[in-house]
């Protein structure tokens, strides 16, 4: 015999909504577009990092780390990631930025 549950919800809502949010989230977008599909050389490697890193973060995600999805289309591949805040997101991957600073002295 089979019993019919009653759900709370009382219908379809049409239209589009948002969601509030008491803190601030940061989405971090990768992406990577294949422009020669015979070049294997060139974008195998960059795919297979890009699903280790996806991989990763579902298997033990790091503190900060809200959700993430990947997604695969036409000619490339990419990654949403949701995060708590950017200190998180710096913490996850620190980044150093030496190689952009320019020699102060040389300009004055």
């Amino acid at each position: 015999m089979i019993q019919r549950v009653e759900s709370s919800m009382k219908g379809v809502f049409s239209g589009r909504y948002t969601a509030e949010m008491a803190d601030p989230v940061i989405l971090f977008v990768i992406c990577m577009r294949v422009n020669r599909l015979l070049t294997l050389h060139r974008w195998l490697l960059p795919t297979f990092n890009t699903l280790r890193l996806w991989i990763h973060l579902k298997t033990s995600p790091p503190e900060g780390y809200l959700y993430g999805y990947l997604y695969l289309y036409w000619r490339g591949i990419g990654m949403m990631q949701y995060w708590k805040n950017f200190d998180s997101l710096e913490a996850f991957a620190p980044v150093s930025y030496t190689h952009l600073t320019l020699p102060t002295s040389d300009l004055v």
